[in-house]
């Protein structure tokens, strides 16, 4: 198992960062001690993910560079100190669970934990029912139940999970840029080398839900594309119901939707980590998970992008998308 290290040390490890790095804001180390007193934050830990050499056909151009940048953003914007990162063939599936374990063991109150994951996501058929997944590097796939598990000792309201992945769609999207010019996009959704016909379930199951909801509401999500207390707009929010849900999730598009890979325009990230990253250094670090995923949702959508980015709440604590991104701190002392 290869243990949390230091994020300075580990970053160092890989490629040097390109020169066009999007420029994030550096903390007052003075802010950050008056901001994050011991008694409210104790550590803060952090697993990033980025795969872009899966096996053929699968390869994507820009999760390696997703997860050094997230990592980069973690580490002098939020004063993170603890960063594990893997990438390509580091990140198979086993690595994924014994890194996730080395994340959550020895949490106390207050802890702040983050898992990214850039990568391919993909739709499984299981018992007649469409779940979501991610895939590691090696062509596993990796549930979400599996992730319940793993982090079931981890009290609510601590971890906050993001995921750039998509998990229906065809490989390649047609997009129209802004001036005018069809361009070809790689999407985050997995292709198997099988490729038999899924047969119709009865339900779907979106990553984070655990357990599939009522049958109406599945209807509701064919027909919608989410179900009641979503709100509209440029991005979505609900609520997980599941008492094992107790991360707030943020992912980059809905069920229904692809996210892309880079963009001519993204500085070689992907469309939703370049997106946020750009919001957070707009909103600085102080803003709260919604506004922050508004704000990308936005920039997607001037883009040209049909992305509609999601943040799904555990039941409890509750609101947790309206405090600080990351830090959970009460919105009343958001500035």
């Amino acid at each position: 198992m290869q243990p949390l290290v230091n994020a300075r040390e580990d970053i160092s490890r890989h490629e040097v960062l390109h020169a066009d790095a999007i420029p994030l804001q550096m903390l007052d180390p003075e802010k950050e001690k008056r901001s994050f007193p011991l008694e409210v934050c104790m550590a803060n830990r952090a697993l990033v993910v980025g795969i872009s050499n899966y096996p053929s056909p699968n390869q994507l151009p820009s999760c390696d560079r997703d997860a050094e940048e997230f990592a980069k953003m973690l580490e002098n914007g939020y004063g993170f100190t603890e960063i594990q990162v893997l990438k390509d063939d580091g990140a198979t599936k086993k690595n994924l669970i014994d890194n996730i374990n080395a994340l959550v063991s020895s949490v106390s109150l207050g802890d702040r934990l983050v898992l990214f994951f850039s990568g391919h996501g993909y739709r499984l058929a299981v018992d007649n029912t469409h779940r979501e997944v991610l895939v590691s590097h090696d062509g596993e796939f990796f549930f979400d139940y599996e992730l319940a598990e793993l982090t079931r000792d981890v009290p609510a309201g601590m971890l906050t999970i993001v995921l750039d992945s998509c998990f229906s769609g065809g490989m390649l999207k047609s997009w129209v840029d802004l001036e005018g010019n069809m361009q070809t996009l790689r999407t985050k959704c997995w292709h198997p080398h099988d490729t038999a016909i899924v047969p119709a379930s009865v339900a779907h199951i979106p990553f984070g839900n655990i357990t599939p909801p009522p049958i109406q509401v599945t209807e509701d999500t064919v027909t919608n594309g989410l179900w009641g207390n979503a709100e509209v707009g440029n991005f979505e929010k609900v609520t997980l119901e599941s008492s094992d849900s107790k991360a707030l999730l943020i992912s980059a598009c809905l069920s229904d939707q692809q996210a892309v890979s880079s963009l001519p325009s993204t500085n070689g990230l992907s469309a939703f980590t370049f997106s946020l990253l750009d919001s957070v250094r707009l909103l600085g670090t102080d803003c709260t998970s919604a506004q922050l995923i508004e704000a990308t949702g936005e920039k997607l959508r001037q883009a040209g992008i049909e992305q509609t980015p999601i943040v799904k709440e555990p039941v409890a604590p509750p609101n947790l998308a309206d405090r600080g991104f990351l830090t959970f701190k009460a919105a009343s002392t958001v500035l």
